[in-house]
């Protein structure tokens, strides 16, 4: 089985076995997952139908798995763990406070990043350089014991909130700090 035939299989067998599991029905879809230091990957995205975040798993990463020998069942039940531990986990996210730049901007973090290897990446992201560093911004959306969840921010949400990167900087510098000493 090639990599593509694969994703289609799993994909097809989520959609059959995981209502049962997760108590409502799902929508899977092909994604191309866009993440900063070359960590980019095809993506499978398992989302509930009466919700607006989804689970991303890298397809290439259990692909890897089959080719190095696990039986395909093993592979989807990973899979399928991955879902089920992503659904009891997602942070509660208002998706109106989202939407409102002025109850966000309290939730802005900086992140620093090698300008080298995102060039293109950059070009779709707001972002300050210094020397061969950019920095780049995120809302910090949830924190638990398992991490903290962010949200990157692209030009894109810029323009919806019809903000500048200027202004998103000179907010990240107001409010980054604060929520890092909290």
């Amino acid at each position: 089985m090639n990599f593509e035939e694969f994703k289609q299989q799993l994909m097809e067998d989520l959609k059959k076995y995981l209502p049962t599991e997760v108590g409502s029905g799902v929508e899977i879809a092909e994604n191309a997952v866009e993440k900063l230091q070359h960590e980019s990957y095809d993506g499978i995205t398992v989302k509930r139908e009466d919700s607006q975040i989804g689970i991303n798993m890298d397809a290439g990463k259990l692909y890897a798995d089959l080719e190095q020998g696990k039986t395909y069942e093993d592979v989807f039940h990973y899979a399928v763990d991955i879902v089920q531990r992503g659904f009891d986990d997602v942070p509660k996210v208002d998706i109106a406070k989202f939407l409102d730049y002025e109850a966000m901007k309290e939730t802005l973090t900086m992140q620093v990043i090698p300008i080298s290897g995102n060039e293109e990446m950059l070009h779709n992201i707001p972002h300050k350089e210094v020397e061969d560093l950019a920095i780049v911004y995120r809302f910090s959306v949830a924190q638990e014991d398992s991490g903290i969840a962010t949200i990157l921010i692209k030009n894109d949400l810029l323009e919806r909130y019809g903000i500048t990167a200027e202004q998103l900087h000179t907010d990240a510098c107001e409010f980054a700090p604060i929520r890092e000493q909290v």
